[in-house]
């Protein structure tokens, strides 16, 4: 290969690697929530046929739903998704991930981890696994209320948010009122 055509490809590649892959902000929180809420009702389930009475049960997946979702809620991470007045404008060259990618990645690893442990718990000990996956629906109660925050936010300042997938984790503003082209669908 030539320098030009290597350097023809770096530049290239570099253009391709700076257009943003973007998410709704408030998308992947809301997308996830009712598969962690089924992953819950699947754990409590699977430990009331493990042979858990039904009482111990619900107060075990209670607990567990209380200090997951009070845990995500108050996690200074959240920091992030707090409505930012220098998010840059939506690049014409950026792409929008699909919803159900955005569920699927949103799941790791805490869903996929959760499910896991609680599937495993369920040989070892039914209440454990009732806390779990009241951790699940904890979960899913913590991005449900963080999601629909920022949704109702966005609705109230006509601007709609997206967060920038990989590395860099950019903040970006587009006008509600302004809409993609069918091929370039919002999430």
């Amino acid at each position: 290969m030539t320098g030009d055509a290597a350097s023809e490809t770096n530049d290239s590649s570099r253009g391709a690697a700076e257009a943003p892959r973007l998410v709704g902000l408030s998308t992947a929180p809301l997308a996830v929530a009712p598969i962690r809420f089924a992953v819950g009702l699947l754990g409590i389930a699977g430990a009331a046929l493990r042979g858990l009475s039904w009482n111990v049960a619900s107060a075990e997946f209670i607990f567990g739903t209380a200090v997951f979702s009070f845990a995500a809620l108050a996690d200074p991470r959240r920091q992030f998704f707090r409505l930012k007045d220098d998010a840059e404008p939506v690049p014409a060259e950026a792409t929008f991930e699909r919803l159900g990618r955005v569920a699927l990645l949103a799941m790791f690893p805490s869903t996929v981890g959760l499910a896991i442990l609680t599937a495993v718990s369920l040989a070892f000990n039914a209440a454990l696994a009732a806390v779990l996956a009241g951790g699940a629906a904890g979960l899913g109660i913590a991005g449900g209320f963080a999601g629909g925050r920022i949704a109702m936010r966005e609705r109230a300042s006509g601007v709609r948010l997206y967060v920038e997938r990989g590395g860099r984790q950019r903040l970006f503003a587009r006008e509600a009122a302004e809409r993609a082209s069918p091929t370039r669908r919002q999430y």
